[in-house]
């Protein structure tokens, strides 16, 4: 249990220091701006649909990130919960 604890502070640690990053900030920021106007630009459904999936899954990286940092922390409640 407690080197499960320990990943998870791990990994929680790590995906904080991800989406705090000013930088990664800045690469989805733009991105999702730039994908953001060429569906804007486009007629093409196939490239549009493109489009659309690709900021899903940027998305869903983040989303995922965020998990891994509330799973340390219901770990770590559920080992101090009487």
């Amino acid at each position: 249990m407690n080197d499960d604890l320990s990943k998870k502070r791990e990994s929680a640690e790590a995906a904080k220091s991800v989406i705090e990053d000013k930088a990664f900030q800045q690469a989805v920021s733009q991105l999702r701006a730039r994908w953001y106007e060429q569906m804007l630009a486009t007629r093409d459904r196939e490239q549009r649909d493109e489009l659309m999936a690709m900021s899903k899954a940027l998305r869903g990286i983040q989303d995922e990130l965020n998990v891994l940092m509330n799973d340390y922390k219901m770990a770590l409640r559920q080992k101090h919960a009487p």
